[in-house]
């Protein structure tokens, strides 16, 4: 019997394959235009063929998939290949787990074996075959890498006992405790499977191009301003994809492809990346009427992050004072495009969350702000910083100017300073992942609904995107405790616990999470925006052009 499997359902229930057929999501907000999906177009009223020519969000150290975090090497490298598993590419409830290359899986009883069945007659882009020794070298070489190669989300794999694969179409998964969230990690999309036979060669061959089984094959590329993508004929999901090919184009200023797009040049902004500001959206509708533009909720924040290790940050009072000074709903009007709603460490309104009234009691996000002042002043004097002292906020230049007003005129109110500190992205980037800030501002996407996609990423000691240097061990014993619990309403009890170590700590500040807007052209069809970049809709492979 086949079934769906369900953000933080039970998952000692046997796992067939799962229908990828997709039910009516809801209808997106859209300006003036209606942009309900219902799901794949019957392939025979598909129009096959056409380029689609887009834009390319962020900048590009290499295409590895596995050693980088950056939207630039997504938007580019995720059409090359697939995951073991895959989240729906039209469920826009982000519930749902369609095959990859796995075409059915199991859980034991106990939740600490699974096992996964291959698609039939899989290959790589360079004709070899995919075996389950492919699979097995992936995911090791993500969850333990060997020297010299870096993984960007080892971390969530801490679970992670053994990886086998009885024979070439099998792969078992055995745990150390029973797990609640390892097929939902594996459906990432960023937990690509590769080549053994090429990786082992050279441990950077995938940097300057992709050898996957995905829809599109690597064709060109010129660093951070083309990518070229032809179709795979050889796709094991037959039929697709639809597209002859993907060209994505790099813009310095969202103005210029603004333009590009309402003349015609080009189809779509960010197919497989982020969206454009809310401005950005509302010039589109102006200039062109006809053309859609919908926003839709993401897992992305906004954030503002501490280095912990540098004085007088490494005070947690100082942190929680800074904390209690920021006015979310006020610094969302300085982020002219921030828009989206107040929360913590998971999704807001997503089975997490805490309760509003227990959200309420977190340090910074208390009701009474001129109470919250009177609170941050007392912790500074006990800090014996009464008087106020300057931190260096630096951010990239796309929203500085933002950030620093917001940071000026909050912490100022506890006589607090900004020194500003302006960067270009790629510099901005390089020296937050090795922590040579004080205050960061920025904002990051996350891949999952489940509780790890901040904490485990952001927060847990060690972790590779902990870039603050913050280490709680009270948290950490949570984060360990609820990736064992199975039943979902008590595994929320300890992430609630775990939340509040989070916000209390006050290593990273989450002002909002994102709605964000996309825009594209009519006969662009079947394009859906699902609330992670990290999904099967980003391979594009049911995209058409009605055209």
């Amino acid at each position: 019997m086949k079934r769906y499997l369900l953000v933080g359902a039970a998952i000692g229930l046997s796992l067939a394959a799962l229908s990828c057929q997709a039910p009516t999501p809801p209808p997106s907000e859209s300006i003036g235009a209606d942009t309900s999906v219902a799901g794949p177009t019957a392939p025979d009223k598909v129009k096959r063929g056409g380029i689609l020519r887009g834009t390319w969000s962020g900048t590009l150290a290499h295409l590895d998939l596995h050693q980088v975090g950056t939207l630039g090497t997504w938007n580019a490298g995720n059409l090359m290949y697939n995951g073991l598993i895959e989240w729906d590419a039209f469920d826009k409830t982000q519930q749902r787990i369609v095959p990859g290359l796995a075409k059915s899986w199991e859980a034991s009883p106990d939740g600490s074996r699974f096992t996964f069945r291959l698609q039939d007659g899989v290959k790589f882009h360079d004709g070899a075959s995919l075996t389950g020794d492919d699979v097995v070298f992936t995911l090791k070489r993500i969850a333990d890498p060997p020297r010299g190669t870096s993984s960007a989300r080892k971390d969530q794999f801490q679970m992670v006992d053994k990886i086998e694969s009885p024979d070439p179409q099998t792969v078992v998964v055995t745990t150390k405790f029973p797990s609640a969230n390892l097929v939902n990690l594996l459906a990432d999309g960023w937990h690509v499977i590769v080549p053994k036979h090429v990786v082992e060669r050279d441990a950077n061959a995938l940097k300057q191009g992709g050898i996957g089984t995905g829809p599109y094959t690597f064709k060109e590329l010129v660093p951070n301003q083309k990518f070229v993508a032809a179709r795979n004929p050889a796709y094991f999901r037959q039929g697709h994809p639809y597209l002859e090919g993907i060209e994505l184009y790099r813009f310095g200023e969202e103005t210029t492809a603004i333009a590009a797009l309402v003349t015609n040049q080009l189809d779509m902004v960010n197919p497989a990346g982020q969206g454009i500001s809310g401005q950005g959206a509302r010039d589109v509708k102006a200039r062109n009427a006809a053309m859609v533009v919908e926003s839709n909720p993401r897992l992305a924040i906004d954030i503002w992050r501490y280095n912990v290790t540098r004085p007088p940050l490494d005070d947690l009072r100082v942190r929680q004072a800074m904390n209690l000074a920021i006015n979310r709903e006020e610094y969302v009007k300085f982020l002219q495009d921030s828009e989206g709603p107040v929360g913590t460490v998971v999704f807001p309104g997503s089975v997490w969350d805490l309760p509003k009234a227990e959200q309420e009691k977190l340090i910074g996000y208390e009701p009474n702000y001129d109470q919250r002042l009177q609170r941050a002043k007392q912790l500074l004097a006990e800090a014996g910083l009464a008087g106020g002292f300057t931190v260096t906020l630096m951010a990239t230049t796309t929203n500085f100017e933002d950030n620093a007003q917001a940071l000026e005129a909050m912490l100022g109110r506890i006589n607090i300073k900004i020194k500003r500190d302006p960067l270009q992205q790629e510099e901005a980037r390089q020296r937050e992942a090795e922590s040579l800030f004080d205050v960061y501002a920025g904002g990051y996407g996350i891949a999952t609904i489940d509780p790890v996609g901040v904490v485990g990423d952001h927060f847990v000691c060690g972790s590779g995107r902990n870039t603050s240097k913050f280490c709680d061990p009270e948290l950490d014993r949570l984060y360990q405790e609820q990736l064992k619990v199975l039943d979902q309403k008590e595994r929320a009890k300890v992430v609630h616990e775990m939340i509040k170590r989070a916000i209390n700590g006050a290593s990273m500040n989450i002002i909002n999470w994102n709605n964000e807007y996309h825009a594209r052209w009519p006969y662009v069809r079947d394009f859906v925006v699902t609330p992670s970049r990290y999904t099967l809709a980003s391979k594009l492979e049911y995209v058409w052009l009605d055209k």
